[in-house]
């Protein structure tokens, strides 16, 4: 996707300059008589954090308010900052933990960022008693 303008999404914690951003969709295909898919994580990759060693990270986006930020970027307008979400999850050093209300849960080890994001939507999801999407990430 390209974004003529900067943009700040609630999953990072600085503004994103214009520019070209890889955004990938995880899906599952349903078990069903129609093919069907559900969606299990929208993902978006953001070079590194100035004045870190970070070359680039991969964060986990909702996918209405990419679709506002994208509106936003083509009309050139702004919208009120969003609210904080319910959930939120972190990966530091391996570790996944999902806050709720302030209440922290550790969900373990992982292998890769991609794959806490994976699991943190599958845990909300199944918490909640919805579809799989997008988890803010914190």
């Amino acid at each position: 996707m390209i974004f003529r303008r900067p943009f700040k999404l609630s999953g990072a914690d600085d503004v994103q300059p214009a520019g070209s951003y890889v955004v990938e969709t995880d899906e599952e295909k349903l078990d069903a008589s129609f093919e069907a898919y559900r969606r299990l994580a929208t993902l978006i990759r953001l070079p590194g954090t100035r004045g870190s060693a970070e070359v680039g990270r991969v964060i986990d986006i909702d996918p209405q308010e990419l679709e506002a930020v994208l509106k936003n970027d083509a009309t050139g307008t702004e919208t009120p900052a969003s609210k904080k979400p319910a959930w939120t999850w972190a990966f530091e050093e391996g570790v996944l933990t999902i806050d709720h209300s302030g209440e922290t849960v550790s969900l373990g080890r992982y292998a890769t960022r991609e794959f806490a994001a994976k699991a943190a939507a599958l845990y909300i999801a199944k918490q909640t008693d919805a579809t799989p999407a997008a988890v803010p990430r914190r």
